[in-house]
């Protein structure tokens, strides 16, 4: 893009020494695509993380998206978008992790407990077993029980 958009070129052979001077910087990772279109329109790619297939074999199995939260079942699924490390006024830490559906839907999980081998991947589908309170919001005590990362 800045080959050509930076230093517009004026003809043909300005265009190629352009494409030959910025080739080695690569192309844009799969996250600054999916960042660039969720920011150009305002809604998330879901399409580019989660197969039609896996959309399909959740709804078999009555696994709502998180904005479709059922109580009784307490089961969702969700692509986190961000990870926020914080501390608890004792000092333990703990996470809050931004995820979205296909609702297109922020919503916020408390996850407490966090080990130090714990992870979350970023724009990746999860399916989780989650605590629900209407005044706290989504919550989970165990990353490592509770969430399952979708193929």
């Amino acid at each position: 893009m800045v080959c050509v958009c930076g230093r517009a070129p004026k003809n043909l052979k300005k265009l190629v020494e352009n494409i030959d001077t910025y080739e080695p910087e690569g192309d844009f990772s799969e996250e600054e695509i999916i960042q660039f279109k969720t920011d150009l329109t305002g809604i998330f790619p879901i399409n580019l993380v989660i197969s039609l297939e896996t959309i399909e074999k959740l709804k078999e199995k009555f696994v709502p998206p998180i904005s479709e939260f059922d109580q009784q079942l307490q089961l969702c699924w969700f692509i986190p978008r961000k990870v926020i490390e914080r501390k608890t006024k004792n000092g333990k830490l703990y996470w809050v992790v931004e995820a979205i559906d296909s609702n297109n839907e922020l919503t916020r999980i408390r996850c407490w407990g966090v080990k130090p081998h714990d992870s979350v991947a970023v724009n990746q589908p999860y399916m989780a077993r989650l605590n629900y309170d209407p005044d706290w919001g989504f919550s989970t005590r165990s990353i490592r029980h509770n969430f399952r990362l979708l193929g």
